[in-house]
C-alpha cells in the first residue's frame, strides 16, 4: 500500500523538483552579470606562400563580485562581414572577479580562398577593421549552463 502511494507522490516530486531547479537557474542567471568578451588583437604569427598564421587575442571582462570560472568558449569571428574563423576552445580558465582574463587563438588563413576579401580590406586602406563575435561561454558554475555571445566592434590594423 505504501509503495503505491510512493509511485502516486512521484510525479509530483519531480515537477516539484524541476520547478525548483528551473528557479534556482533563473535566479543565478539574473544575480550574475553576463561577463564581457571582445577582440583586442590580430597578428600575424607566419606568413607563408599559401598558408598564414593568426593569433587573435579575446579578452573576458568578469563584471561580478565572484570569480567565473569558464569551461569553454563556442565562437564563430567575421571581418569585415567575412566569417573568417570558427571553433570552440576547451582551454578553461578563471575570470577573477571584477577582472579581466585574456587568451589567444591561433588560427591559420589560406590566401588564395581569402585573396579577394583580403585584397578588399588593404585596398580600403582602414586603420580598424570591423568584427563580429557569435557564440557561447560554457561556465563551470552551478545552474549557469552557456551565456550567449554576439558582439560587434573594431580591431586597429595599427602596430
Amino acid at each position: 500500500m505504501k509503495i503505491k502511494a510512493l509511485f502516486r507522490l512521484a510525479p509530483l516530486f519531480f515537477i516539484g523538483l524541476t520547478i525548483t531547479l528551473t528557479s534556482c537557474s533563473s535566479v543565478i542567471k539574473e544575480v550574475l552579470e553576463k561577463p564581457d568578451i571582445s577582440i583586442s588583437q590580430f597578428r600575424l604569427v607566419k606568413a607563408g606562400f599559401i598558408d598564414q598564421k593568426f593569433t587573435l587575442t579575446l579578452d573576458v571582462s568578469n563584471p561580478n563580485p565572484v570569480s567565473l570560472p569558464i569551461k569553454s568558449i563556442v565562437y564563430t569571428i567575421s571581418l569585415a562581414g567575412e566569417q573568417l574563423v570558427s571553433g570552440e576552445s576547451f582551454e578553461s580558465f578563471t575570470v577573477p572577479a571584477h577582472g579581466n582574463e585574456s587568451f589567444d587563438i591561433l588560427f591559420k588563413i589560406n590566401i588564395l580562398r581569402s585573396a579577394a576579401h583580403l585584397r578588399t580590406i588593404i585596398k580600403n586602406g582602414a586603420s580598424d577593421i570591423h568584427y563580429q563575435l557569435v557564440g557561447s561561454i560554457d561556465i563551470d558554475l552551478p545552474l549557469m549552463g552557456l551565456i550567449p555571445i554576439d558582439k560587434q566592434g573594431s580591431i586597429s590594423l595599427k602596430k
